[in-house]
């Protein structure tokens, strides 16, 4: 059964010193780079299937809800990207939602523009390799909105249980996400983050414009980043 419990500590953490300056973020990339990659594949995969099943049962229990309680909805929407490399795999959530008829949307590179955008997709067999060999929707794939009500996963290297994400350095999620600001601060966008707990470090150093994310889908669990709580079997 899925609990919610009250976190007085982490769920796990890699460590990490407090303070780090903007020099110290290639060295948090790398060191996690390197972590991330000395997971077997296997295991990867297993601790995969792990987080996608927390994820379900925490969609399924409400956990994601958006709007002002005590009206809150589930998800109406899923924005998935395909895992690149040795990143977690969210894909199980991905296929319960087409399974579920909710609808999932998946971005698009332009590198070109240094831009992405949203399509619709009804299943992985509609993506095919882009920009950098990643897995993305083909051309004329239906555009999507990132409209409220919508779960957006965002990838990351390094996050910590404040919501702080150290991206990959490319920008091309906080351009995608800061026309939603407002929403997302609101509450009516969700960002979740799939992560293997070891990627939870004490402080990810950010910058006053940098998005928070909402929750963190590990493998150990769900962090809910908003209220310090954490949705784990038991």
């Amino acid at each position: 059964m899925l609990q919610y419990v009250e976190r007085t500590g982490r769920l796990s953490s890699s460590g990490g010193p407090r303070g780090m300056s903007t020099e110290s973020k290639r060295e948090l990339r790398e060191r996690m780079t390197a972590a991330r990659d000395a997971i077997p594949p296997k295991e990867r995969a297993a601790r995969s299937e792990r987080l996608a099943r927390h994820a379900i049962a925490a969609w399924e229990a409400g956990a994601f809800a958006w709007g002002a309680p005590p009206d809150g909805e589930r998800p109406r929407r899923l924005a998935w990207y395909a895992a690149f490399r040795s990143e977690a795999d969210a894909a199980g959530l991905a296929r319960w939602c087409w399974a579920r008829g909710i609808p999932v949307a998946a971005p698009r590179v332009d590198a070109a523009a240094k831009a992405m955008t949203l399509h619709d997709v009804a299943g992985e067999q509609e993506l095919m390799p882009g920009t950098y060999g990643i897995l993305e929707p083909a051309p004329h794939a239906p555009l999507a909105a990132l409209t409220p009500g919508t779960l957006t996963l965002v990838p990351g290297l390094a996050f910590d249980a404040r919501g702080g994400r150290l991206g990959y350095g490319g920008g091309y999620y906080d351009r995608l996400l800061a026309p939603h600001r407002a929403a997302i601060d609101a509450g009516a966008i969700l960002l979740a983050a799939p992560a293997f707990a070891a990627q939870i470090v004490d402080v990810v150093p950010t910058e006053p414009h940098d998005v928070r994310v909402r929750f963190l889908l590990t493998e150990e669990g769900i962090i809910d980043c908003k209220t310090g709580g954490a949705y784990q079997w038991s």
